[in-house]
């Protein structure tokens, strides 16, 4: 359905035959990890996108070559929901187990945009599902002083964000006059 949004979710065709309900043992958990280290370290996730890039209209490489990336902060703090995921997802069952690996997905590309920050918006399509998965995650956690770290930790995080968000430069000058089509 999300193709017919737009051209860029043609690319997330192939989830539909990795998602399945099937446990993430721990050779596979650590295999993903690893993949994402090295994808994050190496040049070869800029080879792979550059060949993914070939199969879309040249608008793509436009938005590629500019270059942008997310910042060390930005991952870092993306990384705590990786890893929260990562190291839970098999305390999930059924389709609380699909969501957790459509999260894990989400968590992934937000690592990825360190090196190209555009890829976040192939992520929106998948972040929807940590909406989901953190509370199932928390919900499956031992009540103690970890869960709480955690918790507090990802509320810190969410604090941040939004502190962020609203002190960006950006946003504050062009804001500074609200303008509405009722002033014409």
């Amino acid at each position: 359905m999300s193709a017919g949004f737009h051209q860029s979710a043609l690319i997330m065709l192939p989830v539909y035959f990795l998602i399945n309900q099937k446990k993430i043992n721990v050779i596979k958990a650590t295999t993903i990890m690893g993949a994402v280290f090295i994808l994050l370290l190496t040049p070869l996730s800029d080879i792979i996108i550059r060949w993914v890039l070939n199969f879309f209209p040249n608008s793509y490489s436009y938005y590629y070559q500019q270059g942008s990336q997310n910042s060390l902060r930005a991952t870092l703090i993306s990384s705590f929901y990786f890893f929260l995921i990562v190291l839970n997802i098999n305390k999930l069952n059924g389709k609380e187990l699909i969501y957790g690996k459509l999260s894990l997905i989400a968590t992934i590309i937000s690592l990825l945009a360190y090196k190209v920050s555009m890829i976040t918006r192939i992520g929106m399509y998948f972040d929807i599902f940590l909406i989901v998965t953190i509370p199932l995650v928390f919900s499956k956690m031992k009540k103690g002083k970890v869960r709480v770290i955690l918790f507090t930790v990802m509320f810190g995080i969410y604090l941040l964000r939004y502190w962020s968000f609203f002190h960006n430069d950006i946003w504050i000058d062009s804001y500074k006059t609200y303008q509405t089509i009722l002033n014409k």
